[in-house]
């Protein structure tokens, strides 16, 4: 944007006085008093870490910007719509507005937001309509959904700005006291609502020279506002629904599957609370708030020593924080000095080498190469030799950081790691935890393994012949390869694959029955005759891996030729029209297996179709029977381990090898040619 556009767009929001008032000076010394006041008039609720969180650092002022909303402009809109294109210039659209936001992570009030928004956050929970995030509202909704239902949502203009501060005192008010059991009761009522009104009544930030005070809502930018809309959104709703008798039958409000607390039951008995908020903090315990911060939950992970389970996982008392983080969890590491030695080196090296070659261009063509070891010498610049020195030869100590886990988590882990009797792995799509019984999973995966139309199991090993071949490809078609290439693809120390397999849970109807009847995030069946798993095959060093994966980079520029190729999302949503006519059908097709189905001869055979089709799209030096054998090698020497015996697969290709996205894209994209061809389908 054009930055007196933007200036004066942002002028034209802070200009109006219902919302935002400039003042002569800031106001940091007198909201520091305020905050000091505070903690003196309730000396019980803070303890001195806190007090000297709260008031101990260094202040900053806050700075205003704004987010332009051009999903809201008709003018953006119209002009995306007459240039189609990638790049859309328009000339200061008059009905652009802004999301405005105050950036403040040093502001007076910003660690005390951060303070109560830790304390109110749980509250939110309790909130009926509350959604953690896409798989919290996709588990809210009933599983059918009747054919006549209407799903409707509301929206709040401006919310964060619009929210008057008595009315949200008076929220947050009304949810303190109807949950006070789930705040720490060293916070009374009255510190929590100070404090907020504290973050409210002083906001004041910088734009353009001037300071000002924003005085209606809460900033789009500190910590609490978030929790603070949330809950002023459902006092609202709870007096709608109070003098409004609803019909309708909403997933928040009447679903009859939900795990949340009765919201109406103000006071909930022991017994209907404990019950209620048990199965609440099983259902959520991977966060709280919008944030996705990790919660804390209320059970423990499965002893793995328990008999009688065959697959899945159960809900148990006591304390199971780290049960519910996921495979993307990772716990703190413990300091590693040579580690981080070796780190220390490593950034020395790359200092030097861009001091040496940063200004020079690299005019190699070769596509992969294995990395270099030089390092440049010192003594071509004294200041960068200078600091090297200081950063190598500083002292490096070991320090012990906060641990994510706790001792029992820490030691949960390892007992399930060294249970052998067990196999932990993460389901095909969906990103649930499986938990099965070491003989069930061999079993499902002899199963795959034992089927001779794909699998074939061998005594000798082959390694010396797949060798054989490779280097006889690189003898024959030396011309189509450079030196640094040859290296890549022959240099190196190979090591054996390995096959394992990934739970198809969502296929399974046995397992989906058991979700249903079971209605809980923990399930528990006992072996799924019905379970299927998806074969992967891991050799990141397989003899044939490097070659698949220089192939790749050779072939899948011909991929975007492909009618039906679609990248990412993004552009999916860039192929279909603007305006869809009523009556159009969109549909797609799916493949059982599609990787391990793919004839060796099919494949090869769409490989070369394409590469005969778009030859301008691969480089001239790559000759089609060097593709075309390279192909066939990774394909046919696709050997692997699985409990002791070793594998080929005979049909298909590995999914795991480089080269397979791209190969499956080159097959269908030729089917699909073929199909239009011979006029079996008419769509278009």
């Amino acid at each position: 944007m054009d930055r007196i556009y933007y200036r004066d767009k942002i002028q034209e929001q802070l200009n109006d006085k219902q919302y935002y008032r400039e003042l002569n000076d800031n106001m940091e010394k007198k909201t520091k008093r305020n905050i000091n006041k505070l903690i003196s008039k309730f000396p019980h609720c803070t303890t001195e870490k806190e007090v000297d969180y709260l008031t101990k650092f260094e202040v900053k002022t806050s700075n205003f910007y704004g987010l332009p909303k051009i999903h809201k402009s008709k003018e953006v809109e119209t002009a995306v719509q007459q240039q189609n294109c990638a790049y859309i210039e328009i000339n200061s659209p008059k009905d652009l507005k802004f999301r405005p936001i105050v950036a403040g992570p040093q502001c007076p009030t910003h660690r005390l937001s951060h303070f109560i928004d830790l304390i109110l956050k749980p509250l939110c929970q309790y909130v009926p309509s509350f959604i953690r995030d896409n798989f919290d509202f996709l588990n809210h909704l009933p599983a059918e959904v009747k054919e006549d239902a209407i799903l409707v949502s509301f929206d709040v203009t401006s919310l964060y700005t619009n929210i008057p501060h008595k009315l949200g005192l008076d929220a947050v008010k009304f949810w303190l006291e109807s949950y006070r059991h789930i705040i720490d009761q060293r916070f009374s009522n009255n510190f929590l609502l100070e404090g907020l009104k504290i973050i409210l009544d002083n906001n004041t930030f910088f734009f353009d020279g001037k300071y000002y005070l924003q005085i209606s809502g809460t900033a789009m930018g500190t910590k609490v506002a978030p929790t603070y809309a949330t809950l002023v959104m459902g006092f609202l709703e709870d007096k709608m629904y109070q003098q409004v008798e609803s019909e309708f039958d909403t997933a928040f409000k009447v679903n009859k599957s939900s795990k949340r607390p009765n919201t109406q039951s103000r006071n909930p008995s022991p017994e209907n609370f404990q019950q209620n908020n048990d199965e609440w903090k099983v259902v959520n315990n991977r966060g709280r708030g919008r944030g996705g911060r990790r919660g804390r939950g209320r059970g423990r992970i499965d002893n793995p020593n328990r008999g009688g389970r065959g697959w899945g996982i159960t809900k148990h008392g006591g304390n199971s924080r780290g049960r519910g983080r996921g495979f993307k969890f990772a716990p703190v590491p413990y300091s590693n000095v040579p580690e981080l030695k070796a780190d220390i080196n490593n950034f020395s090296r790359r200092l030097r080498l861009k001091e040496e070659f940063g200004n020079k261009k690299d005019h190699d063509k070769s596509l992969v190469r294995n990395k270099s070891t030089y390092t440049p010498r010192p003594g071509k610049d004294d200041y960068l030799d200078t600091y090297i020195e200081t950063i190598t030869k500083f002292p490096v100590r070991t320090r012990k950081c906060k641990q994510n886990l706790t001792r029992n988590e820490q030691d949960a882990l390892k007992s399930l790691k060294d249970d052998d009797s067990i196999i932990i792995k993460e389901a095909d799509k969906g990103g649930a935890i499986i938990i099965m019984d070491t003989d069930f999973y061999k079993e499902k995966v002899l199963e795959q393994l034992n089927d001779e139309e794909y699998y074939k199991q061998i005594t000798n090993n082959p390694d010396k012949a797949t060798k054989k071949r490779l280097k006889k490809l690189i003898k024959d078609y030396d011309q189509c390869l450079t030196e640094k290439e040859i290296a890549y693809l022959c240099d190196f120390d190979p090591k054996e694959s390995n096959f394992y397999g990934l739970p198809k849970v969502h296929k399974s109807a046995q397992i989906q029955n058991t979700v249903r009847d079971q209605n809980n995030i923990y399930v528990e069946t006992f072996r799924p005759a019905d379970l299927k798993l998806r074969p992967i095959i891991a050799g990141p060093e397989s003899l044939t891996q490097r070659l698949s994966h220089f192939i790749d980079l050779v072939i899948k520029h011909l991929c975007p030729s492909i009618p039906s190729y679609i990248k990412d999302d993004m552009e999916f949503l860039n192929h279909i029209p603007a305006i869809v006519p009523e009556e159009t059908l969109l549909t797609s097709f799916d493949v059982t297996s599609l990787y391990t189905n793919i004839p060796h001869d099919l494949g090869l055979t769409a490989v070369k179709y394409w590469i005969e089709e778009k030859r301008d799209e691969i480089d001239s030096r790559f000759e089609t029977n060097f593709i075309l054998e390279a192909t066939k090698i990774v394909l046919e020497e696709n050997t692997f381990y699985f409990d002791g015996n070793k594998y080929r697969q005979i049909k298909g290709t590995a999914m795991g090898t480089k080269v397979a996205p791209t190969y499956a894209n080159l097959v269908m994209g030729y089917l699909e040619q073929q199909m239009y061809n011979q006029n079996i389908c008419p769509i278009r």
